[in-house]
């Protein structure tokens, strides 16, 4: 259920998205993107979590390709760590 606020089909809610942000939090052994991801949450900046959240790096044909910064949609430690565990 969207709650009337207009989210498209398959998008992270706030609370997905806070919840990705914190789990990311707890994770992340890189100080500087553990907390931009902190930043993010104390500001309750939705589109800033929507943005390093909604979706994941693939493996593509030229290996991982994205722009370095937090989250899962963006190269960094944890993507990298996790993407060589499988």
């Amino acid at each position: 259920d969207s709650g009337g606020r207009g989210e498209r089909q398959g998008e992270m809610d706030a609370a997905a998205l806070t919840a990705a942000g914190e789990a990311w939090v707890a994770a992340d052994p890189c100080a500087e993107t553990r907390e931009a991801v902190r930043g993010l949450l104390v500001a309750k900046d939705e589109d800033g979590l929507r943005a390093a959240f909604q979706g994941r790096v693939e493996f593509g044909t030229a290996g991982l390709r994205a722009e370095m910064g937090p989250g899962t949609t963006r190269l960094n430690d944890l993507v990298i760590i996790q993407t060589a565990q499988g």
